[in-house]
C-alpha cells in the first residue's frame, strides 16, 4: 500500500510539473496577402511564413524589411516576458509604408501563452506616428485569456476577453495616435494567454512610423499553495493519520 501511495505522489508530481506549452505567433494579412511567424519558426500554419531571424526564446524578429502585399514594413519585433515581476507582451515596428497608389486595409495578431499566475491587474498602451497619411486609421485592441489558449494563429484569432480598444483617423500630414489604459481588473489564477490585435487601413504612399503597442500584469505574491504542495501535505497528512505498526 505505501509502495503505492509513494508511485501516485511521484506520478502527480510529474504530471503538475509539466510546464504549460508557450509560443509567440504573429499573423498577418495586408491586402489579401496572407502570412505569419512563429518564434524560431516552429508553429507558423497561416499564409506564406515568414522567417523569426532571432533564435532568443520570446523574441520574434521579422528583420530588417519584409515586403507583404504592397506594404514595407521595417523592423517587425515581438516579444514576451514571461513571470519574474512582470508578464509582458509587446509588438512594433520601426515603419510600414504604403508603396501602392491606393488604400491598403489589413488586421495583424500577436500572441504568447503560457504566462505566469496569479494577476488581478492589467495594462496597456499603444502608439504610432503618421506621416503623409491622411486618411488612414487604426484600431488597437488587447486581449486576456485566463484558459490559456492560443491566438495569432490567424490575423482574427484573439481569445479570452477584450480589456480595451481604441481607434484613430488621420486629420492631419503629420499626425500621432496614443492610447493607454489600467489598472484593468482581471483574474489569471492559472498560466494564461495574452493578444495584441490591430485593423488598420494605409492611404497611398502613407507611412505608418514607430507603431508600438504592450500589454503588461505585474504578478502578485502567490499566497495559496501550489498544486504539488496540496497534495503532498494531504498525503502526509493521511500518513499521520494511518496507524503504525510497531
Amino acid at each position: 500500500m505505501r509502495r503505492f501511495v509513494v508511485g501516485l505522489v511521484v506520478l502527480v508530481v510529474l504530471c503538475l510539473s509539466v510546464p504549460a506549452n508557450a509560443a509567440l505567433l504573429i499573423a498577418i494579412d495586408a491586402g489579401g496577402t496572407e502570412a505569419c511567424a512563429a518564434d524560431n519558426n516552429i508553429g507558423c500554419t497561416y499564409g506564406t511564413q515568414l522567417t523569426d531571424i532571432n533564435p532568443v526564446t520570446n523574441v520574434l524578429d521579422l528583420g530588417n524589411t519584409i515586403l507583404i502585399g504592397g506594404l514595407e514594413i521595417t523592423g517587425s519585433l515581438q516579444q514576451a516576458l514571461i513571470g519574474g515581476e512582470f508578464n509582458i507582451l509587446n509588438t512594433s515596428s520601426t515603419q510600414i509604408t504604403n508603396t501602392t497608389n491606393t488604400a491598403i486595409s489589413g488586421t495583424f495578431a500577436v500572441s504568447q501563452t503560457g504566462f505566469t499566475p496569479p494577476v488581478s491587474q492589467a495594462f496597456v498602451s499603444g502608439s504610432a506616428t503618421w506621416q503623409d497619411a491622411v486618411g488612414s486609421s487604426i484600431t488597437m485592441s488587447w486581449f486576456n485569456d485566463p484558459a490559456n489558449a492560443q491566438g495569432a494563429q490567424t490575423p482574427t484569432d484573439t481569445p479570452g476577453l477584450q480589456l480595451y480598444t481604441c481607434s484613430d483617423t488621420v486629420d492631419l500630414i503629420a499626425d500621432a495616435t496614443a492610447c493607454s489604459n489600467g489598472p484593468i481588473p482581471v483574474s489569471d489564477l492559472a498560466p494564461f494567454s495574452m493578444t495584441l490585435y490591430t485593423q488598420f487601413t494605409l492611404a497611398p504612399g502613407a507611412t505608418l512610423v514607430n507603431r508600438g503597442m504592450t500589454e503588461l500584469k505585474p504578478v502578485e505574491a502567490d499566497v495559496v499553495p501550489e498544486p504539488v504542495s496540496l497534495v503532498l501535505l494531504g498525503l502526509g497528512m493521511i500518513g499521520l493519520a494511518s496507524p503504525q505498526r510497531s
